[in-house]
């Protein structure tokens, strides 16, 4: 996934003292907005973008807002080994963090020592069945 979104080219301010003079929903400079196609314009006004490029930039700013969430739960349980109060993780949960989290959770999960055993039959509230190993 690429990290940037590429610059607009085309940049509507208008000519209207500011704040802007709105008549409704629509902007004085764009109207109801910028159009699909139209995707290297940005109306300054009222600060809209094309519907692509405003999908591109919801997506790259969850993707940084997940990063950084991910960053802050590592300091945190980094945090958390040095002060040797990290608990011991239930086998779900272990497996959850493992399949949810894709590689930050199993880097995770790993350099804690708790590493999901999928061998392990589980019952129905998620407790390891004693005897039995899964095939």
């Amino acid at each position: 996934m690429k990290d940037w979104i590429p610059e607009p080219e085309i940049i509507l301010l208008g000519c209207q003292p500011w704040p802007p003079n709105r008549q409704g929903d629509r902007c004085p400079v764009c109207g109801p907005g910028i159009r699909v196609g139209h995707d290297s314009t940005y109306c300054a006004i009222c600060d809209s973008v094309s519907p692509l490029r405003a999908a591109q930039i919801e997506r790259l700013s969850r993707a940084k807002r997940a990063a950084e969430q991910a960053d802050s739960d590592r300091a945190e349980t980094r945090a958390q080994l040095a002060r040797n109060t990290l608990t011991e993780l239930t086998e779900v949960h272990r497996r959850r963090i493992w399949l949810k989290h894709g590689q930050v959770g199993r880097e995770w999960l790993r350099e804690i020592g708790q590493v999901p055993d999928f061998t392990l039959q589980l019952d129905k509230r998620g407790r390891p069945v004693k005897g039995k190993v899964k095939e």
